[in-house]
């Protein structure tokens, strides 16, 4: 985040980052206001001395990105039987085994900034 009390000086900063650092591949995206987009987080800093921080949009991706039937609901992150294997069920399609590791490093990231309530259920999962 780039601030100064003069806009000009922020629009001069800009100017020389975007000549060094955007390229072919990828551009620099550039944002002005008091709301922003940044690593699936919306930061808001409408309020004086506060910010918000939602990841509603990160979650609401995260469930969409899931096979119809790991859809449902759930009163706790972690059900009783969260450290119970089944060592005799059948491996995952390699299909299945990918959406697994992709939503279980969605959740890991989730964990470490806004849900620390689910950091037991994605470190267990983390080790299958």
């Amino acid at each position: 985040k780039i601030s100064h009390e003069d806009a000009p000086v922020v629009t001069e900063v800009i100017t020389i980052l975007k000549n060094r650092y955007d390229n072919f591949k990828k551009a620099m995206s550039i944002t002005r206001g008091k709301v922003h987009e940044y690593l699936g987080m919306t930061l808001d800093f409408v309020t004086t001395g506060k910010v918000k921080i939602d990841m509603t949009k990160f979650v609401s991706k995260m469930i969409e990105g899931m096979p119809s039937e790991m859809l449902g609901e759930s009163t706790t992150p972690a059900a009783s039987y969260l450290f119970t294997v089944n060592s005799k069920c059948d491996k995952l399609s390699e299909e299945m085994s990918a959406i697994f590791h992709r939503l279980t490093a969605q959740g890991l990231f989730l964990c470490a900034r806004g849900r620390p309530d689910i950091e037991t259920s994605i470190a267990f999962l983390t080790t299958r």
